[in-house]
């Protein structure tokens, strides 16, 4: 039997659901794994915080994802231009739409395509049991689901990483960083990406071997069945969103370094760095396999999309060169940002947020006598201190949840509630239909679509793709797509619009509008296979209350009268989107 070198004491792996050897002063004594029940728990406020959701705050939350779920399973819905370039994975819809398959198999979802009242006649005992629209629920129950579900995965799997790695009392405050945080209580409970990704990313982290044997003798000590898990899953979540990629470079290069200067080179390359690469090359090419035969499913043809995904953002609009591997210089590499694109990182930021609350509201004498996190807050609260604490801690969780509530129930709902109100029109109106277009003259993507409308009725919105032929490209900042030119002149578009629709005698055609296309330079944008069946005017036009008095005296020339007046927000930082949301129908 070969005889073990003697040298330092190696840290051993941490198993699943224990703590490092090396454990915090806030570890405490409770070393007892979280139950499910927990978890239930969670799904439970989840359930209750994404059914309150009733606003709109990013177009995504629709457009690429229940809009595109929703044509795949009932036919009507609108794809964007990045749909027909090919730019998007349909891993994150194919999901959704498994949703949508679930709800029109347990409940009786009208057929789209069939206006009229006798749509509905036909009796369910599901339906007549829970005495619910089908339809209603098919627009409302997919998000409802996904984002609760999505939102408790991260709040679960954050508080478990927390508390492997620093306790169980430090993971309870994580717990309520989490609960109380605003992005996972307005953005983790839409159906979003980038929710899914961080779901991703959170299951990932707390299998991902942070405490590993790296003085071992040998390799057989790495935590292998742990990496393959978090590789798995950051797998999953490089297919939801390929940027992905640039959280893992980063957690790769610690990993690696750590092995290499403890192993030395030779060990290092010749007995773990072949097993890694085994193991990532073949986990890698399963998600590729898979994310490629999804998309074949959905395109028809065989698509590598994070290469297009690449091409397009980066090689046509960078100045550059990439350098840098951390995650932030990596997405500010992209033209096209948002604060969501860094929404991937919360696990790591609640982490942190939660080892902060406990530092402030748990004083070191009290976390080291007390035996659980609710003991710690008691304590702490009786502290010398404590009424200015409990103050704090007040002023935390109402401000928090009052943010929540406001952005969730308040912030941006008419452009929500205009078309259900739209929805239910339609659904009660008789075989001579009295909505057959809805024309939104706003901002592009300012409302959700087909995805709440449900029906095949013709909508058009204001385009507002990129310039991606060349002659858009050679014009540069001189291009104009139709949702900017109506925001320079609302009255002069509107009139342009309106002279090609009308004929200007009873004999004269009228001018020809392209409707059918949704490219760039197209004046407005409808489904490109969508099939012309309304007269010359839209019947219905929803826009801003902002433009509403340069536009009221040509809405009246032209027929149009106010039907319904929608509250939308009492502020928007974008002065196109002001005020409530107004819907006029032609008489």
């Amino acid at each position: 039997m070969p005889l073990r070198r003697r040298g330092p004491k190696s840290i051993r792996p941490a198993s699943a659901g224990s703590i490092p050897r090396n454990r915090p002063v806030s570890q405490g004594s409770s070393s007892s794994s979280p139950s499910l029940v927990w978890f239930g728990a969670l799904l439970l406020y989840r359930l209750a915080n994404a059914y309150s959701v009733s606003t709109y705050l990013v177009p995504d939350e629709t457009w690429q994802s229940l809009e595109v779920a929703h044509r795949v399973v009932f036919g009507t819905g609108y794809l964007t231009w990045e749909w027909h370039h090919q730019l998007r994975s349909y891993a994150y819809p194919f999901y959704v739409s498994t949703l949508y398959r679930l709800v029109q198999w347990v409940l009786p979802v009208d057929d789209p395509f069939q206006l009229g009242p006798a749509k509905s006649d036909s009796p369910n005992a599901t339906a007549a049991f829970l005495a619910v629209d089908g339809t209603a629920w098919a627009v409302y129950l997919p998000p409802i689901v996904l984002g609760a579900t999505t939102a408790a995965i991260i709040d679960w799997y954050t508080y478990k990483f927390s508390r492997r790695y620093l306790g169980p009392l430090v993971a309870d405050w994580t717990l309520v960083a989490s609960l109380l945080s605003y992005p996972m209580g307005t953005l983790m409970v839409r159906p979003l990406g980038n929710a899914a990704e961080t779901a991703a990313v959170a299951v990932a982290l707390y299998h991902w071997p942070l405490y590993v044997a790296v003085r071992a003798e040998t390799a057989a000590n790495f935590p292998w069945r742990a990496y393959v898990r978090s590789l798995a899953w950051a797998a999953l979540g490089c297919i939801l969103r390929p940027t992905g990629a640039l959280v893992w470079s980063c957690a790769a290069v610690p990993l690696l370094w750590r092995w290499l200067v403890y192993q030395g080179p030779r060990r290092f390359f010749t007995e773990l760095l072949p097993g890694l690469l085994a193991a990532t090359v073949t986990i890698g090419a399963a998600a590729v396999g898979a994310m490629m035969l999804i998309d074949y499913a959905f395109y028809g043809t065989w698509v590598f999309t994070p290469y297009n995904f690449f091409q397009f953002n980066v090689q046509r609009n960078l100045t550059g060169t990439i350098t840098a591997l951390a995650v932030v210089a990596g997405y500010s590499l992209l033209e096209h940002k948002e604060a969501r694109f860094l929404t991937c990182l919360l696990p790591i930021w609640l982490t942190l947020s939660g080892a902060g609350l406990f530092a402030f509201f748990s004083p070191q004498t009290t976390a080291a006598t007390t035996k659980s996190a609710f003991g710690t807050i008691r304590s702490a609260l009786h502290h010398p201190f404590g009424s200015r604490r409990q103050l704090l801690l007040a002023a935390l969780i109402i401000g928090s949840l009052g943010a929540i509530g406001y952005t969730n129930l308040v912030h941006q709902r008419g452009v929500v509630d205009v078309v259900n109100y739209l929805r239910g029109d339609v659904r009660r109106q008789s075989t001579q239909p009295r909505v057959h277009h809805i024309l939104f003259l706003m901002p592009c993507h300012s409302t959700p679509y087909y995805s709440h409308l449900h029906y095949d009725v013709t909508l058009s919105y204001l385009a507002c793709d990129p310039p991606l032929e060349p002659e858009q490209i050679k014009a540069g900042d001189h291009y104009q797509y139709p949702s900017g030119e109506f925001g320079r002149d609302p009255a002069a578009f509107l009139v342009d619009y309106l002279a090609r629709l009308q004929p200007a005698s009873p004999t004269e055609p009228a001018a020809s509008t392209n409707h059918t296309a949704s490219g760039a330079g197209d004046l407005f944008a409808l489904p490109r296979d969508t099939a012309l069946h309304f007269s010359p005017l839209p019947s219905h036009i929803v826009i801003f209350s902002v433009d509403l008095p340069a536009l009221a005296p040509i809405f009246t020339l032209n027929g149009y009268l106010e039907d319904r007046r929608f509250f939308n927000t009492h502020w928007n930082g974008d002065s196109r989107r002001r005020g409530d949301v107004v819907l006029l129908r032609r008489t």
